[in-house]
């Protein structure tokens, strides 16, 4: 990190949901927010967080775990996977304030789950709520 700077390099967690959707305990070493915690005191700025359903097969989206990391360990988090549709796409702008703010589309934007063309029409014409920021 000390060649490339703190703004260059994240740290990548992939976290599995735990069966049956038992809560998961904050205090043990593999957990997201203690690993985020470990990357702050490290100096990163920035998190990319996957989370993968209980077969480890499929990606998902959980706000109430992005919003829990982002707050508890101040950095930025990037979502990646778990966005398949406009309605995900909202649900992560709306945790911006805690501090996610961006999403890596990958597997979405093959199978056209959502039409980013249709998204952008709407927001050329000034019907769809959602600037960029830059």
């Amino acid at each position: 990190m000390a060649k490339h700077g703190a703004g260059k390099v994240v740290v990548a967690i992939e976290h599995r949901t735990l069966p049956g959707g038992a809560p998961d305990d904050e205090g043990l070493p593999g957990h997201p927010v203690v690993i985020g915690e470990a990357a702050r005191k490290m100096g990163f700025r920035r998190l990319l967080y996957t989370e993968l359903d209980q077969t480890g097969g499929t990606r998902i989206l959980n706000a109430r775990m992005l919003e829990r990391l982002a707050r508890s360990t101040g950095l930025r988090v990037t979502v990646s996977g778990g966005v398949i549709s406009l309605e995900d796409l909202r649900a992560v702008e709306a945790l911006e304030p805690a501090g996610v703010d961006s999403v890596i589309l990958r597997r979405a934007i093959y199978e056209n789950k959502f039409s980013c063309q249709a998204i952008w029409r709407l927001a050329e014409t000034g019907r769809y709520p959602f600037t960029a920021k830059v």
